[in-house]
């Protein structure tokens, strides 16, 4: 019945509850972690290259 109104396809079943627990989680604490960052995004600028440069080596 679901499945007429909302086309998920295979994820019917849902992620379960540790899925729901990250995806709150994530949503609760995204928009002070956002502004955080940006604020700071010119210093983690040289940190995200870094790590890029360190994903690359391998």
């Amino acid at each position: 019945m679901l499945n007429r109104i909302i086309p998920i396809g295979n994820f019917g079943g849902g992620g379960g509850v540790r899925c729901l627990v990250v995806l709150a989680i994530l949503h609760l604490l995204g928009r002070p972690i956002f502004r955080l960052l940006i604020h700071y995004e010119h210093r983690l600028h040289s940190l995200y290259m870094f790590m890029k440069k360190l994903k690359n080596r391998r």
